[in-house]
């Protein structure tokens, strides 16, 4: 999974573990609708934490792996420092 994107990890690993049709997945097992899985799939939407948790449970993997962390780099650390910066941004609001 080294280099690939959420996209390609969401459906690389979504397939992998046995989930051929991607409407199925999100409204059977993630309890979501299609077209919001869909963004995160194939639009670069990205899921909250609560959700990225979620996918990462369904599909018997790691939010690390969903997000393309290997060894070296630090993806995770990188997306949650944006995101809380994001967030005090918001409150000064």
């Amino acid at each position: 999974m080294k280099g690939m994107s959420l996209q390609d990890n969401l459906r690389t690993l979504r397939k992998k573990a046995g989930y051929t049709q991607a409407k199925d997945f999100a409204e059977n097992v993630l309890k979501m609708s299609y077209s919001t899985y869909m963004g995160y799939e194939t639009r670069g939407v990205w899921p909250s934490e609560e959700t990225l948790i979620k996918i990462a449970d369904a599909l018997e993997t790691s939010v690390d792996t969903l997000l393309g962390h290997y060894e070296g780099d630090s993806y995770v650390r990188k997306y949650f420092a944006l995101k809380e910066k994001i967030e005090k941004l918001l409150e000064e609001e």
